[in-house]
């Protein structure tokens, strides 16, 4: 027992000199930390070289174009463009209206102007008549207060039968409708089935001379 502990010690003895001995060998510096380098003049001269200077930071800035800024060569008008047409507007069939004499008449407008700017768009006609007046009271202010000025077609200043004339050698397809408005008329006296019997009279005479 005594020898085997004396086997052992002298092994560690031997183990521990080795090691001694191998760190003897080895150079200070494997253990010791790494210095940081220092930058050369070299070193510092190559990055001065790199880094961009203000001047040429500016130059850059103004030779390069600003994406959003509008040159003059993108400013001006190309001429492949066609130009504007400055000519008045025609609705083409778009908007089409009812053709009244009476209210030309009541407005002091002359039927034959208004019918004649007009005719392409016309697809409807109220058959009524009246005489100029130069009083507002004798024009109409709604249901309450119908114009004395109304007349049967043909018998005002309408022009009613020329206007007609006009529709039938245009071809003319759409309709017309009677519209007295002879309520307050004292010329064309009854009821007033009896002033629209007078009416389509009128209307009649008219359409049996074309």
């Amino acid at each position: 027992m005594k020898e085997t502990h004396y086997k052992l010690k002298h092994r560690v003895t031997a183990l521990f000199a080795a090691a001694v001995m191998l760190c003897s060998m080895l150079p200070g510096a494997a253990f010791a930390e790494e210095p940081t380098p220092q930058p050369t003049e070299e070193t510092v001269q190559m990055e001065q070289q790199t880094e961009p200077s203000e001047t040429d930071t500016s130059q850059a800035d103004e030779s390069s174009p600003d994406p959003g800024a509008t040159t003059e060569e993108s400013a001006a008008p190309t001429t492949d463009e066609p130009a504007e047409e400055n000519e008045p507007y025609t609705f083409d069939g778009e908007i089409l209206c009812t053709y009244d004499p009476s209210n030309f008449v009541q407005c002091g407008v002359d039927n034959e102007a208004a019918f004649r700017m007009l005719a392409p768009y016309i697809r409807y006609l109220h058959v009524k008549d009246s005489v100029y007046v130069h009083n507002s009271e004798h024009v109409d202010h709604g249901f309450e207060n119908v114009s004395d000025a109304h007349r049967p077609a043909g018998q005002g200043d309408g022009k009613v039968a020329w206007i007609l004339s006009q529709l039938a050698q245009s071809g003319y397809e759409g309709f017309a409708s009677i519209e007295p408005h002879l309520s307050n008329n004292p010329n064309v006296p009854g009821t007033g089935a009896d002033k629209f019997a007078a009416a389509a009279a009128a209307l009649r005479g008219l359409l049996a001379k074309l």
